[in-house]
């Protein structure tokens, strides 16, 4: 998803621990990094082994990399396919030449992303103990450069915070400070959010311009020519899912790099688990580990299964050899994967990840005066166990952790619903159980016209004892399907500027 962009993230004042979480995850996924000279040598630690280093910084008063051999890099390396990283110091449309560098990628057709970063004029300050702002003395501050006196005559950009709701004064003031009513202005509602909207014209006329195109707090005022940069550099609404909230209730500790491609994709993805995974006792899977060996089969159901089977054997000073003859099926290819990643291939891996293609595989196979071992979770995969007993083969199910509803504080749950959602995902039967009564407990009601898009028939099915209907439905148990169909359902949409 992200091959062919550049992302150009601000890497803070130095302190590596400042930057953002969502650069430090561009960073670690980076095919060629440009980096400035004042980057700490940390973040270039960051990024995979394979990444490409690039010094491009500018050193004072030293030979240092021209401005228009950088953006031939970024260009050319984009253009090879590449997930290209610009790292520059602090912030990069603050004094940093950002806005020319994604200027120059905008002209050359290249994608780019941009993740903000914490500017040293606010957090060096701070550093030392000093606010930049503090009511008893200043109402704002001025942030230039050493350089500023040679272009003395060129105005400075104007950030006013809170303007929305004094506009006409801030206005008025303006006009009187000499700023020309054609001045181009932007006013920025609930900026950086899925939310976010942008009134732009000229400052005389935004008054009136928010009565036909109204917007919310909280709202900053931009004045100043850069503005007119607004139309040509917004990358954002470029995006195919710009303005998109998703709310995704699947435990996502493996779905994270599945869930990026939503999110480079511009969508605001809330992850509100409604599965929380929970241990059994630790001497209770060491007695179902330690009876392994006596089957011919053993079954996982699930990576998390595979984890926590392996988990137990290594706390026993066991490895795969205690198992001895006994052959490994597993129910897909990510918990195929799971396996291989400790040191263990399957013999069998089941062509889907149900219930249904599990037995299908198990069943030709497995004679009936053979023992199957299932490990999985509590009343998982109910199909599962049913075929087994139904075509007389001997099995024992084995617990080894339990899916249970996580609990969460009304407020919590009433906060994150605050605003609504383009599409709620549900993966799991036990997930939508889980949803609506975790919704009930908050005191919400779910409005009729909320979309969901649902992983399995059973997912859809639990999904209608509530009266409702699956927007989007994946047969088959695969979120990359899942996210990919997202992807194409939601990305008509209309930007709003």
């Amino acid at each position: 998803m992200l091959q062919g962009y550049v992302c150009l993230i601000g890497a803070g004042p130095g302190d590596p621990g400042l930057i953002t979480l969502k650069g430090l995850e561009y960073l670690r996924r980076a095919d060629i990094l440009l980096y400035d000279h004042l980057i700490s040598g940390s973040l270039l630690l960051e990024v995979p082994e394979t990444c490409e280093r690039i010094d491009v910084g500018k050193r004072g008063g030293q030979p240092s990399a021209v401005q228009s051999w950088i953006n031939d890099l970024l260009i050319s390396h984009a253009r090879a396919g590449k997930f290209v990283v610009r790292l520059k110091g602090g912030d990069p449309f603050l004094l940093g030449r950002g806005g020319e560098e994604a200027m120059a990628l905008v002209e050359a057709g290249v994608p780019y992303l941009m993740v903000p970063g914490i500017s040293s004029s606010l957090a060096v300050p701070a550093y030392a103990g000093v606010p930049v702002t503090d009511r008893r003395f200043c109402s704002g501050v001025e942030i230039t450069t050493g350089f500023s006196t040679r272009n003395a005559s060129m105005p400075h950009t104007k950030v006013i915070l809170m303007a929305l709701n004094h506009l006409q004064d801030i206005v008025s003031d303006l006009l009187t400070q000499g700023y020309a009513a054609n001045t181009p202005a932007c006013l920025i509602s609930q900026g950086t959010t899925a939310l976010q909207k942008v009134v732009s014209g000229e400052l005389a006329q935004l008054d009136s311009l928010i009565q036909t195109h109204p917007i919310s707090t909280p709202a900053l005022l931009v004045v100043g020519d850069v503005v007119r940069l607004g139309k040509k550099l917004d990358w954002r609404y470029r995006l195919l899912l710009a303005g998109k909230r998703i709310l995704w209730t699947r435990p996502f500790g493996r779905d994270a790099s599945s869930l990026d491609e939503l999110s480079v994709a511009g969508a605001e993805v809330i992850k509100l688990p409604m599965v929380e995974i929970r241990d059994v006792s630790e001497e209770e899977r060491r007695e179902k580990v330690v009876r392994a060996r006596e089957y011919d089969y053993l079954v996982f159901t699930s990576a998390t299964a595979v984890e926590v089977f392996f988990d137990t054997l290594l706390k026993m000073k066991e490895d795969w050899r205690y198992l001895g003859q006994a052959e490994i099926v597993v129910i897909g290819k990510k918990t195929g994967l799971a396996l291989w990643m400790k040191g263990r291939k399957p013999d069998v891996t089941a062509t889907a990840s149900n219930s249904r293609a599990l037995l299908d595989t198990l069943l030709p196979m497995v004679k009936k005066t053979e023992r199957i071992a299932l490990y999985r979770a509590h009343q998982t995969l109910p199909d599962l166990a049913e075929g087994l007993s139904g075509a007389g083969i001997s099995f024992d199910d084995f617990t080894l952790y339990d899916l249970v509803c996580p609990s969460y504080s009304a407020e919590l749950i009433q906060k994150i619903l605050e605003y609504p959602f383009e599409v709620v995902v549900l993966t799991s039967p036990l997930g939508v159980a889980n949803f609506f009564r975790v919704m009930a407990e908050s005191g919400i009601i779910m409005d009729s016209q909320t979309r969901f898009a649902c992983l399995g028939l059973r997912t859809v099915n639990e999904l209608q004892k509530y009266n409702l209907e699956s927007w989007l439905t994946i047969q088959k148990p695969d979120i990359d399907e899942l996210i990919k169909q997202l992807l194409l359902r939601l990305a008509n949409h209309e930007k709003t500027l």
